[in-house]
């Protein structure tokens, strides 16, 4: 019965972790998830290390679109206009 507590704190971390790798497209070399719960107030925030780049949640996007860009134009060099 005291593993109640550990179980359950082990499953939401599991579940905060899997849904933080999904996010980043699973291309995260570490993944770092701070997390709080107080009596009023909920917080948490995240942000990953991908290719030796320390990154915010909010800069995924902008990361993996470069990404593709860079990987896109040299495999297949485009001519005119690329939304990169």
């Amino acid at each position: 019965m005291s593993n109640i507590f550990e179980d359950h704190l082990s499953e939401l971390q599991t579940d905060m972790v899997d849904v933080c790798l999904e996010y980043a497209d699973n291309k995260a070399e570490r993944l770092f998830v701070y997390a709080s719960y107080e009596p009023n107030m909920y917080a948490f925030d995240v942000f990953y290390k991908i290719n030796g780049q320390f990154v915010h949640r909010d800069q995924l996007n902008h990361l993996f679109k470069n990404l593709v860009c860079k990987v896109t134009n040299t495999i297949f060099p485009i001519q005119g206009s690329w939304p990169c």
